[in-house]
């Protein structure tokens, strides 16, 4: 008997896959990859191909046409599709929901699925599938953790389907111009992009003094205020930039992804007023006695990305405005014992910062941190794999977020 997924003889799955998404046929290049996900659960090319189908922003129709011929499938257990094959089309049923319809088939084959997985792994799909058909039902909703094997598993299926899932909706051309706001990981961002093609351009502030503060001022310098000119200009001629071609540049950008960088910032002890500094004016004595460092607040860094958007509604009026909060740590301390501790203080102030202006504005939030810093601990190093620095993300896992931004987003 033929599967109901199988391609034709002649071709190979992702031949067949290539051939029905030239013709604009999505529903048998699902047919094609998910037959090839069956008879391969370990073909990582079939499962970034399905996650490139299934978890865009706009494909709530694919996933309607996965869930049929999921069923299909699952139902019809035909030769060639071993069990291993059928509880990776589970799993991705799982992911893409709705679960509820999935339910009498988990139970119809639930001896041989147990054989299979393990009867605690499927215990934990009847379990959380019951209480999701609740929660359907009713007028709230609940999003599930990811599993051990979610977090161990493709990094590209786990952004998507469940941490980037929520992200709103923004649509780009291969054509459009980015622009990158931010310090080394938002340099690293652009980097990526333009290596996938995207024409991007990048003003780098220093992670060390990345801060909404030093941001604000910028921009009231790009916007003519006069009260830290002299550095603002020493900073941009250092990092050989000019101020009319930011302001080009910004005017040009369809998005505009501003990275959030540190917390903590420096203040005069007498006005109590925001000073800016490069890296190495830290290592002065006089600016050590002049001024105070100290944790800002949520309410400060609310008020500043407010202050920031009005300028950048301005300066590019045509950008959709994305808000990232860099996954690097702070590099030291001034006010603690524990720079860890400093750092979680720091990101976490930003990052409920960056919730409530999304809330109180017209931009989207991009979860770059937590794909890093909440997926790293389930996994291989995620810092320092390519040079022992422990301030320093593997390039594979910035590519793999910025390929995970890539799919949701461009047209």
């Amino acid at each position: 008997m033929t599967s109901p997924l199988k391609p034709p003889a002649h071709e190979t799955p992702l031949e067949s896959f290539d051939r029905f998404i030239k013709a604009g046929n999505r529903r048998d290049a699902l047919r094609a990859v998910l037959y090839q996900l069956a008879l391969n659960p370990a073909d990582y090319a079939s499962r970034e191909l399905a996650a490139r189908l299934l978890c865009t922003s706009e494909a709530a129709k694919d996933r309607a046409d996965a869930r049929d011929l999921l069923e299909e499938g699952l139902t019809d257990r035909t030769k060639g599709l071993s069990f291993t094959g059928l509880i990776e089309l589970l799993q991705l049923y799982f992911t893409v929901g709705p679960v509820d319809k999935i339910l009498p088939i988990v139970t119809k084959y639930r001896d041989k699925l147990e054989a299979a997985a393990g009867r605690d792994e499927v215990a934990h799909w009847l379990g959380h599938a019951s209480a999701d058909v609740e929660i359907s039902n009713g007028k709230f909703r609940r999003a599930r953790y990811p599993s051990h094997e979610a977090f161990n598993g493709d990094l590209r299926i786990l952004y998507l389907s469940q941490i980037a899932n929520a992200f709103g909706e923004l649509r780009i051309r291969k054509t459009d111009k980015i622009f990158t706001l931010g310090s080394c990981f938002a340099h690293r961002i652009a980097d990526v992009l333009r290596e996938r093609g995207m024409d991007t351009n990048h003003l780098e502030v220093s992670e060390t003094v990345n801060t909404t503060f030093a941001n604000r001022s910028l921009f009231e310098f790009l916007m003519g205020a006069q009260d830290c000119a002299e550095f603002w200009r020493e900073e941009l001629d250092r990092r050989k930039q000019e101020p009319a071609t930011i302001l080009g540049r910004l005017k040009e950008a369809a998005a505009v992804i501003y990275t959030l960088g540190v917390c903590p910032a420096f203040f005069d002890r007498t006005t109590g007023a925001f000073v800016p500094h490069s890296v190495s004016t830290l290592k002065t004595r006089d600016f050590a006695q002049s001024n105070i460092y100290r944790m800002t607040t949520v309410e400060e860094n609310v008020s500043n990305m407010g202050a920031i958007l009005d300028m950048l509604s301005r300066l590019a009026p045509a950008a959709k405005v994305v808000i990232t909060l860099s996954p690097v740590p702070l590099s030291a301390t001034f006010e603690s014992d524990s720079a860890v501790v400093s750092d979680c203080i720091s990101k976490s102030t930003l990052r409920v910062a960056a919730a409530e202006i999304c809330a109180l504005r017209n931009v989207l939030y991009w979860p770059s941190f937590e794909m890093i810093k909440w997926v790293s601990p389930h996994r291989a190093p995620f810092f320092g794999g390519d040079d022992g620095n422990s301030a320093h993300i593997s390039d594979e896992i910035v590519r793999a977020v910025v390929d995970a931004f890539i799919t949701k987003c461009l047209e």
